[in-house]
């Protein structure tokens, strides 16, 4: 029995990291595309496309920081971000949320770090009208990890108030 339990969980694990992997081939294909054609246009002034070289993080902070400082900044993020997910996990057991989460955050930070630690910047290539800062699709699962995590926590939150009011109700009866 332990060894099925074992196999179904490194199935789970395989899965994430086929996910990873296709959500950064994604991204590294958009940027290949962007770079190599040399892209620059816009849809009605809404959308724009091209491509912008990122020294630094969101948005240029940081672009005086040595590479290995960038690299460890990445790697420290990744760390914290499994951490977290962790923590999560243990405390509110298997949830789509998490599972998507994981997959979002660990995609947009190793696209981002594979990206930086090969040529010493991030590819940033879209940009949306009354936005100033470019990015790119690993940063865009980040934006969706982050929401899918504020989304899980409101829902978690929710979910045990209500089971606290219904045990409290229970109780008074």
């Amino acid at each position: 029995m332990g060894n099925i339990i074992s196999i179904i969980k490194l199935k789970a694990y395989f899965s994430i990291f086929i996910k990873i992997f296709i959500a950064c081939i994604l991204d590294i294909g958009i940027k290949f595309l962007v770079t190599t054609y040399k892209l620059d246009f816009n849809f009605y002034n809404i959308v724009f496309i091209k491509r912008i070289v990122n020294n630094g993080f969101l948005g240029g902070f940081g672009n005086d920081f040595d590479i290995s400082l960038k690299l460890l900044f990445h790697f420290t993020a990744v760390v914290l971000l499994i951490i977290g997910y962790i923590f999560m996990y243990l405390k509110y057991g298997k949830h789509k949320y998490l599972y998507y989460y994981l997959v979002f955050v660990l995609s947009g930070s190793f696209g981002s770090f594979l990206e930086r630690s090969i040529n010493g910047y991030v590819t940033d290539w879209i940009r949306i009208n009354k936005l100033t800062m470019w990015f790119n699709l690993s940063d865009l699962y980040l934006i969706f990890g982050a929401l899918l995590y504020i989304i899980f926590y409101f829902r978690i939150s929710k979910s045990q108030k209500n089971k606290r009011k219904i045990s409290n109700d229970k109780r008074q009866l």
